[in-house]
């Protein structure tokens, strides 16, 4: 589980991930239907897709794919997903969400998957953020900030799990 990925093999590896999640959940006996969202209202709310239970409830769902969880056992959660030097950064994806239901971490080569209820979670980690170590990604016009999770440390929060085989 060395790989390094191509941003092209990223991109496939994410789209496969997330076609075999909504199948994945679409197995579930007490969910009667997944959906992608199809506005851009949806996908600038942190908005992937949604699920119906049975229940006739319907769930916000965001995922995300991350190709470093397998070796690290930590989620990343971005404090900032765009910080600059020279204007306004962009408020990290977690924390500007407030319409995500839940929210499912694919882990890409173990194909693993665990969900949470997004506010417990995020109040979690803000509970507890200083426990967790800082991270910085480089992209090419800007950084992301934020923390790395400890799986172990948000167990009790999972709500799913399972894998997500081909």
């Amino acid at each position: 589980m060395n790989k390094i990925y191509s941003f092209d093999e990223q991109i496939e590896l994410q789209e496969q991930c997330y076609s075999l999640l909504k199948t994945w959940l679409s197995l579930n006996p007490n969910i009667i239907r997944v959906w992608d969202s199809e506005f851009d209202d949806d996908w600038h709310n942190g908005i992937d897709c949604y699920i119906e239970t049975n229940k006739n409830k319907i769930y916000a769902i965001q995922v995300k794919v991350d190709f470093w969880i397998d070796r690290t056992n930590n989620l990343p959660f971005e404090t900032i997903s765009q910080a600059y030097s020279d204007r306004p950064s962009v408020i990290g994806a977690e924390f500007n969400y407030p319409k995500v239901d839940y929210i499912f971490y694919i882990f890409a080569e173990s194909k693993k998957v665990l969900g949470y209820k997004f506010k417990p979670l995020l109040e979690y980690v803000i509970n507890n953020y200083r426990e967790y170590k800082n991270f910085k990604a480089n992209n090419k016009t800007y950084k992301t900030l934020g923390c790395l999770v400890p799986v172990d440390s948000v167990k009790h929060l999972v709500t799913h799990s399972g894998y997500i085989i081909t």
